[in-house]
């Protein structure tokens, strides 16, 4: 379906990007200039934690929105699979299919003639030839 195949192409997008972006800022975090408000007292030690913490946790987060759009995805693939096969179920074994004529009982081809003798959608003598 051509909306799941968008929203996993953009999900994949979303990826790369959210990845390249948590890995300049822990690097910007690490080398960051020490003249900053932010980074005026803080270690070397301090810093590479804080660029692991934010590696740790934009990456994390970064797998989760994807998987969840992925996840999206499946459903609408799966509903629009689901949708299609229950829809040929009940075409196949609606009233007056085919497929119900051959299963069905003398009585209940009676009726369903009937209904259309009824309803003006076959003739007498199509009728009667039903049921020679």
């Amino acid at each position: 379906m051509n909306s799941a195949e968008k929203i996993r192409l953009f999900s994949k997008i979303i990826l790369v990007i959210s990845l390249i972006s948590v890995l300049i800022v822990g690097i910007e975090t690490v080398a960051g200039n020490n003249s900053d408000l932010f980074y005026e007292d803080r270690s070397a030690v301090v810093k590479t934690l804080d660029a692991f913490i934010i590696w740790g946790v934009g990456i994390t987060g970064s797998l989760l929105a994807y998987w969840v759009l992925q996840g999206f995805a499946d459903i609408i693939d799966n509903t629009y699979t689901t949708a299609q096969n229950s829809g040929k179920k009940k075409e196949d074994q609606s009233y007056g299919s085919a497929e119900w004529l051959i299963k069905a009982s003398q009585e209940d081809k009676k009726s369903y003639a009937d209904n259309l003798l009824k309803r003006g959608l076959i003739t007498r003598e199509e009728y009667d030839e039903m049921f020679k």
